[in-house]
């Protein structure tokens, strides 16, 4: 990383570790503690059944084994895990004045700092063109900084096309056992994406995290036809930005796009958040949980 790069980041750093115990008592007062409100269980033990037990908990594997009726009994999770699944492709470095990666980086990282404010572990799965690296939860101040700093340090690698959103979703899925807070990060250009976003909504709270650039789609003035590259795909058109067509196509293709995303995570029940290139990442996530909190049981 340059020394351009390094500033940038250790700048960014000081900035969340000033903001993460104002955050982290946000969240520990609102929904990120109880965001499991009635599934926040875990498996404790077995033990005899009684009469007064509710015969829907009997283990019947158990009972079977031992010739005798089992029930299970539960305790209330409190040390719920934060797991952010982080979109470093090509797309998201564009925008300004803070780019679209600068902008999840800055939430994500804030989450993990806050995450650990309140005892909770965090981990991450950090993925491009192809899943990068995959780290479990685990708890410690070291842990979320070292996070906050790799989300706020990544950059694209141009020699890698296109995004594994998808198969960044079933990695997490297949790999994180234990029912948790998921922050999906990204700006969801990647195709086929919504089946396993709905999948692994079905046993994490899923929170989809969508950066947003005002000039996401747009052309500086040009003249004439020009050749433009897709970041993440590679592939090269000749396009003319000064046709009231084409413009009119991209707005089109830019508000179906924002809807087709807004349908699939309504679909999944999981919660959405869009911040953008001006916001103050931290307002926004503290405005976000705040509703969240308010919002009916």
């Amino acid at each position: 990383m340059s020394s351009t790069g390094d500033r940038a980041t250790n700048r960014l750093l000081r900035r969340l570790k000033f903001a993460s115990p104002m955050v982290s008592r946000s969240l520990a007062s609102g929904e990120f503690r109880s965001a499991f409100k009635g599934r926040g269980v875990e498996f404790d033990s077995l033990r005899d059944y009684d009469g007064a037990d509710d015969a829907s908990l009997i283990d019947w594997n158990a009972s079977a084994r031992f010739g005798r009726p089992f029930v299970k009994t539960f305790r209330e999770s409190r040390d719920l895990a934060l797991f952010v699944v982080f979109d470093a492709s090509a797309s998201m470095d564009f925008g300004a004045p803070r780019s679209k990666r600068e902008t999840a980086a800055a939430a994500c990282g804030l989450l993990c700092l806050a995450a650990e404010e309140g005892g909770n572990p965090s981990g991450a799965l950090v993925f491009a063109g192809s899943p990068i690296r995959f780290d479990p939860p685990a708890s410690g101040r070291s842990r979320a900084l070292a996070l906050a700093e790799r989300f706020a340090s990544l950059r694209p690698d141009d020699d890698v096309a296109g995004s594994a959103l998808c198969e960044a979703l079933e990695a997490t899925r297949a790999d994180l056992k234990r029912r948790s807070i998921v922050v999906v990060a990204s700006d969801f250009l990647a195709s086929g994406w919504e089946r396993p976003f709905a999948e692994l909504s079905r046993r994490h709270d899923v929170i989809a995290l969508r950066p947003v650039d005002p000039s996401d789609g747009a052309l500086p003035p040009l003249a004439g036809a020009c050749a433009v590259r897709d970041a993440e795909s590679g592939r090269s058109v000749v396009i003319d930005p000064s046709s009231a067509d084409w413009n009119q196509a991209r707005e089109a293709a830019l508000t179906e796009r924002r809807l087709a995303w807004l349908r699939a995570v309504a679909r999944a029940r999981a919660s959405r958040l869009e911040i953008g290139a001006t916001e103050d990442p931290a307002l926004a996530v503290l405005r976000f949980f705040d509703k969240r909190s308010r919002r009916p049981a």
